[in-house]
This record gives C-alpha cells, structure tokens and sequence, in this order.
C-alpha cells in the first residue's frame, strides 16, 4: 500500500504539472489582440459523498474529506476554455454481518477511498450578451476512483475517459462580480473496472469497455462565483454537483456535493 500511495502521489503531481503547464501554453498562445483573460488558481472544498460500490457488497458508504483543486478559465473572443484537477481522500465505516456466526453479529469495517479528477472543457458563445453569454461545447474528462477495506485486506478501482456536452451560463454582475453555472453530461467513453475483490491486492481481471449512454451516465455540475479585486488577483466560492451510474460489470453510483474556496490571478 505504501507503494502504491508513492505512485499515486507521483502521478497527481505529474498531472498537476503538466495542466499549469498546457495552461500557460494555451494562454501565451492566444491572440493577443482578442479581447478576454486568463484566470488559474488553487482552492480547497469540503466533498460530501456517498458511493454504492457493489461489486463486494450492496451497501452504502459514506465518505466527507477535503479536496484539493486547481481551475484555470481562459477566455478568447468567442470560446471559453476551462481546466479543473482535484484530488480527495476520505474513510468511510460501513456496518457488515459475518455471515458464519450463526447470530450474524454485526461488526464495523473501515472503507478508505480515493478520487482524482481532471477535465477540459470548451464552449462557444452561442446566445446571450455581454453581461448574460451562454456558452456550449464539449468535455474531455477522466476519473479515477481507488477504494480498500482495512487497507490491506481488498482493493478496488474504477477508471472513466469520457467525452461529453458541456454548456455554461455566465452572468457580469459588474466590473468586478460574476456567476458562472456549468453542466457536463459525459456521451461517450473508456472504463476498465475489476470482476471481484482479491486479498491484499485486486487479484480479479478487469474488465475494460466502451462505455455510453446505455452503462454509464453521469452529470457533473458547478456554481461558480468570482469576486475581481484588482486586475490581478480574485477570489472564489462555489457549489459542485455530482452524479454517476455505471452498470458493468456490477452496478457503482456515487453522489457528491461539495463547497469550494480560492483564490486566482489574472494573467
């Protein structure tokens, strides 16, 4: 296990670098002469989540932890490009019976579960004004979900890439206040998830398949609000919605709300 946490720590800030880094490519390439910004930042949020893994057993768990994110808006005449990477990490104890004991005595077992998140998104200004642009396009977005049992006893994952409908509505209160909502709705994609558990580690083959609308659907929601202080700095606060379903080889849903909190700078 402790191998395995050096190696996702490896690849979290192997995928943070390389976004600030195609973050500022993409800013130093667009034109100059249009009219827009560039917005990275860093921030924190409090995840409320729930998930229904059942590919060992039909139970709930519950999991609130906070979450690390950065977010870059990128603005350029007509198109609206974002980038988003977060990472969480929670326990969640979930009550099971021991189907040996003739009594069936109830005992606690402790869940720790992971998630790690990025996405890109870019839409083109389609309806409203400059106070009120609505924006639509497209997602490109990969999930990973990492869950054990005791740590050590059994492990399991689940990998999503998937492309999808993105569309953000924008209000400019004033100079220096907007409110951002955003939807995604992920069409079409790649999963790989294992058949079954196995001691220590996920001795079960994974199953790896296309997925669409028929075994997996998701959405993925954000309420965004920007207050400018100067032409510099800003902060933030949002409302993050999530839903998933997805149907092979056993069914997993997963729920989360979450509240969120930065700060950005203005390039």
């Amino acid at each position: 296990m402790e191998i395995m946490a050096g190696r996702t720590g490896k690849i979290i800030f192997l995928v943070i670098v390389f976004l600030v880094v195609a973050i500022a490519q993409a800013a130093a390439q667009s034109p100059l002469a249009d009219e827009g910004f560039s917005r990275i930042g860093a921030g924190l949020g409090f995840s409320i989540t729930a998930f229904r893994e059942e590919t060992d057993l039909p139970l709930n768990r519950y999991c609130n932890a906070l979450t690390f994110i950065i977010d870059a808006d990128i603005e350029r005449g007509k198109f609206l490009h974002s980038f988003t990477v977060g990472f969480f990490s929670g326990k969640a104890a979930v009550i099971m019976s021991d189907p040996s004991d003739v009594y069936y005595d109830y005992f606690q077992k402790e869940y720790a579960f992971s998630r790690l998140y990025a996405e890109y998104a870019n839409g083109f200004r389609l309806w409203g004004n400059q106070a009120f642009p609505g924006y639509l396009g497209g997602a490109l977005r990969g999930d990973f979900y990492f869950y054990s049992l005791d740590q050590t006893v059994y492990n399991g994952y689940t990998a999503v890439v998937s492309l999808g409908l993105y569309a953000a509505q924008k209000w400019v209160m004033n100079t220096k206040s907007q409110l951002i909502l955003s939807v995604r709705f992920p069409v079409f994609g790649y999963a790989s998830r294992p058949h079954y558990f196995g001691f220590v580690y996920n001795m079960g083959f994974s199953e790896d398949a296309i997925i669409s609308l028929h075994n997996y659907w998701a959405v993925f929601g954000e309420l965004k609000y920007h207050h400018q202080f100067n032409s510099l700095f800003s902060l933030n606060a949002g409302l993050d919605f999530d839903f998933s379903h997805i149907d092979f080889p056993r069914p997993r849903k997963d729920i989360l709300l979450r509240l969120t909190a930065g700060a950005a700078f203005t390039l």
